[in-house]
């Protein structure tokens, strides 16, 4: 059987289960039909993970630089306080040192003042 350039054999493997087995010359111009979709996923594809992972990257150096505001240097001076708020070298002045002051005042039974709260605020 011939048809569009090939030759096509029918191969009987159990009776009532046939395969066809599609002949071409060598360097035959035979592509398949999802090859065109193929090429045109691939890129777009890798810009939407290429994007995810720039997103990603961002989002991490955001949380690292959050984190490193929050904890002193180490040529800091930590203080040294008698009810040890400057425990595990907190800075005092630092927004860590200014939420660990907030969580013992409130856990005190201790009001803040709306001065003060507003002066943290602002850090």
């Amino acid at each position: 059987m011939r048809s569009r350039g090939f030759i096509t054999v029918p191969i009987e493997i159990a009776p009532g289960n046939n395969w066809f087995l599609d002949v071409q010359r060598a360097g035959g111009s035979w592509r398949p039909q999802w090859e065109v979709t193929t090429m045109a996923t691939i890129p777009v594809v890798l810009l939407t993970l290429s994007a995810f992972g720039l997103m990603f990257n961002v989002q991490r150096s955001r949380h690292m630089r959050l984190l490193q505001s929050m904890l002193p240097r180490a040529d800091d001076q930590t203080a040294n306080t008698s009810d040890g708020a400057g425990r595990n070298g907190v800075v005092m002045n630092s927004a860590a040192g200014c939420l660990l002051t907030i969580v013992r005042q409130l856990m005190q039974g201790k009001f803040l003042s709306l001065v003060g709260a507003l002066a943290r605020r602002v850090l």
